[in-house]
């Protein structure tokens, strides 16, 4: 008869480990399914909403859902959408949703972001309209999209974030910082609830939430253009419709320039993006918050001329390459 052994202090702890780590992994995708039934009941239902408010004429179609609780996230695969009018209008590999909790309640999340890869646009109208400036055909540059915001009850702070991407000619991105929001983000989430989840605001509702724009403070804003091809596409197009060459415009647009910034730092980094197109970043951060009070009497600076004291005022900064 042979021995049965038992399992030491120690091997018992790393099978209890192992046993939990099996389970919770099991649930996990049990979990995982159901949420997947219930997010793809939603996108039907939204898909559906969507033709219905179109009087049958858009068309969206997609491959597969699928969602992750770990990541609190939902993607669309292989979406297309188009119109029976119209045709086809644009296709994406993937769109992604992620938020900081599912919730059956109708609240806005405190996080939240929308990506979209491989957008191609299908429409050929749309095409021509895209492509008319510099004569870029996008069929042949697809694009990635990405825009997000956080806000954090603690330090009462909104942070927005985009990026766009075309592939084959350029890369934009552009990052925001708002404080004191908690008033404008309480009338919002109120309004947005009141009506259900939908966000289209009584005139009532839209006085109450700009009423507390009013109090907010502006923080922080970075702009950032990053040049794969664009811009020497864009600098023939345009010198070739004014009968010029491309340096002849880019000394033009350079004389534009310092006569509006002078012998200046900032007219210089403009000068070296323009020489050697590679990046040029635009940044916005004052000493102190600005309200939205000591925005406006900046807006009046620049309407009376006074730029370089506006640009102290915010803390403008532009930086090339």
């Amino acid at each position: 008869m042979s021995e049965v052994t038992t399992p030491s202090g120690k091997n018992k702890g790393i099978i209890a480990v192992v046993a939990i780590i099996v389970i919770l992994a099991i649930l996990y995708f049990v979990i995982s399914g159901v949420v997947d039934s219930k997010v793809e009941a939603k996108v039907v239902e939204t898909i559906d909403t969507i033709e219905q408010e179109s009087d049958g004429d858009a068309i969206i179609t997609y491959d597969s859902v699928d969602s992750s609780l770990f990541s609190n996230s939902a993607t669309l695969s292989g979406v297309q959408v188009g119109s029976q009018q119209e045709g086809d209008i644009f296709r994406a590999d993937s769109i992604t949703v992620v938020m900081d909790g599912y919730t059956e309640s109708e609240r806005l999340p405190d996080t939240f972001s929308i990506a979209v890869e491989n957008l191609q646009i299908l429409n050929e109208e749309l095409l021509a309209e895209m492509s008319s400036f510099a004569e870029i055909d996008y069929r042949d540059h697809p694009m990635d999209f990405l825009f997000g915001y956080e806000f954090d009850g603690g330090s009462n702070e909104l942070e927005t974030n985009l990026n766009w991407s075309t592939e084959g000619l350029s890369n934009f991105t552009h990052e925001l910082t708002m404080s004191d929001v908690s008033g404008s983000w309480d009338a919002i989430q109120a309004a947005y609830q009141e009506n259900q989840g939908d966000t289209d605001f009584t005139p009532a509702q839209t006085r109450a939430i700009e009423s507390e724009l009013q109090n907010i403070h502006f923080n922080r804003t970075m702009v950032r253009y990053e040049n794969d091809g664009e811009v020497e596409l864009i600098l023939e197009a345009v010198a070739g419709n004014n009968g010029v060459s491309a340096e002849t415009l880019k000394n033009q647009i350079m004389a534009g320039i310092e006569q509006q910034l002078g012998d200046s730092a900032m007219a210089d980094e403009i000068r070296t993006f323009i020489e050697n197109p590679e990046q040029l970043s635009v940044t916005i951060e004052p000493e102190a918050p600005l309200s939205m009070e000591e925005l406006t009497q900046v807006s009046m600076m620049l309407m009376m001329g006074a730029a370089a004291e506006a640009a102290k005022t915010l803390g403008l900064t532009v930086d090339a390459n």
